[in-house]
């Protein structure tokens, strides 16, 4: 780390250097002679930071290769390869800031299921000698939790005849892995696996890639240390997707709107490690179809939603998406939409239906029909058709219904305290296929029809 990097090197990621050096090099005089502006900075914010700096327990010789780690029986691994599952990726670039082979210019995330890839390249070629742990060595430290603390070091170094991958718990100290599949690609760029169930299988981990060197121009006094991010926050790779909880939607959507619309209501949420929530859509469609309509999309995390339909069942979900791709698809709900009173599907008599404006009426106005008027409705399936009313004008309407040409059924009445938008009158269908219900307005008071429901 040059004097120009260290100058906008985070003082947390610094803290963690300064304890991943040996010991010899952690002295007071040594970090003083090295970086004697940087002391004076530590030394301001001193107390701030004894809270927030990582302990020493938890980075302890990083980015360094510890001397137990570099010895040893090392397990067969793989060539570290893409995930088959692969489903999101970034890249993440660092300029020319270090001395040094193991300047690192860019690092690459891709994501999978089980096993996550880490391709890093460096600005200069790198020969296996430059990465045996008495020369330098990559090192990827991984925060499961985002404490800021580093949980787990991943060490990418040359022993044995062949490039290594060394899991290493940074709290216990010891090692859970010595076959993490790790390869060279070229003379610049190499591949590491970060296996998921040796991390304790996090939702969100977040990472930081270090390329450390003692060699020449470096020195073991005068390490040379790069790393990617160069500040705060972490790079992370979030594997759960958004979920949700309170969702509700109107069984019948005329029970909360008079317009053909159904309330819905949510909340979908990341992980509390996760990068967030991105955007969320909503979507519809009959019951029976394939295809969905888009109804709203948003950002907000508990919106209410208008979802449009008319005449019959609709399916409804939610996709919400965190700010890795991560997407999460909701159980489906259903909601019913009514057929309004100028639905073709009824047939008025005699002559042209007079449309009466009616507060709080669906679509704001009501059908009136005279006496021995009738209105004829047609429908197909469905266990029931119940008729939407609303209050009459005056009197008490009485209406009969004959359902499929058969005889009469009850006879309906409404009133001047009739709810509106009421549904309550409903009539049992008998079978599938198409259906015929024929009401008859019997009396002198004109009768009002809001329209009607075919219940499934």
């Amino acid at each position: 780390m040059n004097r120009r990097t260290m100058a906008r090197f985070p003082l947390r990621l610094y803290f963690q250097y300064i304890l991943s050096l040996p010991t010899r090099n952690r002295s007071l005089g040594g970090i003083v002679r090295r970086h004697r502006a940087a002391v004076v900075v530590l030394a301001v914010v001193a107390s701030m930071v004894v809270t927030l700096a990582p302990s020493a327990s938890a980075v302890s010789r990083v980015p360094g290769v510890p001397a137990s780690v570099a010895v040893g029986t090392f397990g067969r691994a793989a060539p570290a390869g893409i995930p088959t599952t692969a489903r999101f990726s970034y890249l993440r670039k660092d300029g020319n800031d270090v001395r040094g082979p193991l300047d690192l210019g860019y690092v690459r995330v891709a994501r999978g299921t089980t096993k996550d890839l880490l391709t890093w390249g460096t600005r200069g070629r790198v020969s296996n000698t430059q990465l045996n742990p008495k020369n330098g060595n990559f090192a990827v430290g991984i925060d499961t939790n985002d404490d800021r603390r580093y949980d787990f070091f991943q060490y990418a170094f040359f022993a044995a005849g062949r490039l290594r991958g060394v899991l290493v718990n940074s709290h216990t100290r010891r090692v859970v892995s010595r076959s993490i599949p790790t390869s060279r690609v070229n003379a610049r760029t190499f591949k590491q696996n970060v296996l998921l169930s040796k991390i304790s299988n996090p939702k969100t981990y977040r990472f930081v890639l270090f390329g450390y060197y003692q060699g020449a121009p470096c020195s073991k006094k005068r390490p040379c240390d790069d790393t990617i991010p160069n500040r705060l926050p972490l790079l992370p790779l979030d594997h759960a997707a958004p979920t949700f909880s309170g969702i509700t939607l109107s069984g019948h959507s005329s029970d909360a709107r008079a317009d053909l619309t159904s309330r819905m209501s949510f909340t979908t949420s990341d992980d509390k490690h996760g990068t967030g929530l991105k955007s969320w859509r909503v979507e519809s469609r009959p019951v029976g179809t394939s295809a969905w309509t888009t109804a709203q999309t948003g950002t907000i995390a508990s919106p209410t939603v208008l979802v449009p339909g008319e005449g019959g069942l609709y399916d409804v979900r939610i996709t919400s998406t965190d700010r890795q791709a991560n997407r999460r698809i909701s159980p489906i709900s259903q909601t019913l939409f009514p057929f309004d009173d100028t639905d073709a599907s009824i047939d008025y008599s005699p002559g042209t239906p007079t449309q009466t404006p009616t507060t709080d009426a669906l679509l704001g106005s009501v059908t009136s029909i005279a006496m021995s008027g009738t209105a004829t409705i047609s429908f197909n399936d469905g266990s029931s058709v119940c008729l939407l009313l609303a209050p009459a004008a005056g009197g008490a309407p009485t209406a009969t219904v004959k359902l499929d040409g058969g005889p009469s059924l009850a006879d309906v009445t409404e009133s001047t305290s009739t709810p509106v938008r009421d549904r309550s009158t409903c009539y049992t269908v008998i079978g599938s296929g198409s259906h015929t219900l024929m009401l008859t307005v019997t009396g002198a008071d004109v009768f009002v029809l809001d329209g009607y429901y075919v219940e499934p």
